[in-house]
């Protein structure tokens, strides 16, 4: 049986609240999942966001990496 990151993103937060943790963030990954967790969701989430991911290049200055924007 094989897992997508999404699946394994969502099934992590899972085991998280069923340990009785309070997620409070998910990274850039949240999109793929957040209509898999739960209706209550779409209720607790109050911001959806992200910080994109930069590499340097060759002239020493900071791209963001388009698949992370």
């Amino acid at each position: 049986m094989s897992s997508t990151p999404a699946s394994a993103l969502s099934s992590a937060i899972r085991l998280l609240q069923r340990a009785g943790a309070d997620v409070v963030g998910m990274g850039h990954a949240w999109r793929a999942v957040i209509h898999t967790l739960g209706e209550d969701w779409e209720r607790r989430v109050k911001v959806l966001g992200h910080i994109p991911m930069f590499e340097c290049d060759e002239q020493g200055l900071w791209t963001a990496i388009p698949a992370t924007l």
